[in-house]
């Protein structure tokens, strides 16, 4: 029996939106073991490959050509993270698998990887990674349907400012990720949890 709660957060920026066509072009993710963040995962990954929308990139603020020349290759990317998340779960043990967290994972964020590692030929993310997630969108109209909350919108943003969550660069994988697990616990406050 695995006596341990294992999260992985994480969040994407990508090239566009399509999950067969466009590209991870940065990842953020943090490794919280019963509460606590134990390692963060930030990388930029080259598009090359696959399609670049410019409005995807406008809106991320990355540049596409430099990140052909600078990113990880998103192969050599996904086996790192599979060493990475292989440090605090055992792949072999269904129990021990880390629960994915994210704003908008749900419908987005999970599939895309899941997405990408395929197209990588790399298959390792049920080894690893629960079907269970934790979804800080899907939370946020939980409280809207509790009456708990009422917003213009539920863009992570919007919730941070709501929460007095500080944040300096939204679209950047990092910090989003960083607000998002904030936002997660302040929203479980007012879930009364």
């Amino acid at each position: 029996m695995i006596d341990k709660k294992a999260v992985f957060w994480f969040d994407l920026e990508t090239s566009g939106l399509s999950r067969s066509k466009n590209a991870i072009v940065e990842f953020a993710g943090l490794v919280e073991i019963d509460g606590e963040i134990k390692t963060t995962v930030h990388r930029f990954l080259s598009p090359e490959g696959y399609e670049v929308e410019p409005k995807a990139m406008e809106v991320n603020g990355l540049d596409a050509a430099e990140l052909i020349k600078t990113g990880s290759a998103p192969k050599a990317f996904l086996e790192e993270l599979k060493v990475i998340l292989a440090v605090y779960v055992n792949r072999w043990d269904p129990q021990d698998k880390f629960i994915c967290a994210g704003h908008n994972i749900i419908r987005f964020d999970r599939d895309f990887l899941w997405s990408v590692a395929k197209k990588e030929e790399v298959d390792f993310l049920g080894a690893y990674l629960d079907t269970v997630n934790i979804d800080t969108l899907a939370l946020a109209h939980l409280c809207r349907a509790q009456g708990l909350l009422k917003l213009s919108n539920y863009k992570l943003v919007t919730l941070a400012e709501h929460f007095g969550i500080k944040q300096v660069a939204a679209h950047t994988a990092l910090e989003d990720i960083m607000v998002t697990r904030e936002v997660y616990y302040k929203l479980m406050e007012l879930l009364g949890k």
